[in-house]
């Protein structure tokens, strides 16, 4: 298994439209793929739910504020309430890593 940077796929990107159109280079590219990654980040923290089609989907999970038992201790601590960033894989995508 290998690591993916930006760069990687923007190189892999920029080989695949090499053949079709030779006015795209790897600088369009990331653009594009930065400003498609800050729209999901931004969709995601103003509380909407991003679904792309046949890969997964983003969304914000709410956590409430709940007890919890600190083990150093062994105090009931407040645990206060949170958002976090949630993904799920479509089934789609699973099928084919499967």
């Amino acid at each position: 298994m290998g690591k993916s940077t930006i760069k990687s796929i923007t190189g892999d990107i920029e080989e695949k439209i090499q053949v079709s159109d030779k006015n795209i280079d790897s600088e369009d590219i990331k653009f594009i793929i930065d400003l498609f990654l800050n729209e999901i980040k931004q969709n995601i923290v103003d509380g909407n739910k991003i679904m792309l089609w046949k890969f997964g989907t983003f969304e914000l999970k709410e956590f409430k504020e709940r007890k919890a038992k600190d083990v150093n201790s062994g105090r009931i601590v407040i645990r206060p309430k949170k958002k976090l960033p949630k993904f799920k894989f479509s089934n789609t995508f699973l099928k084919k890593i499967k």
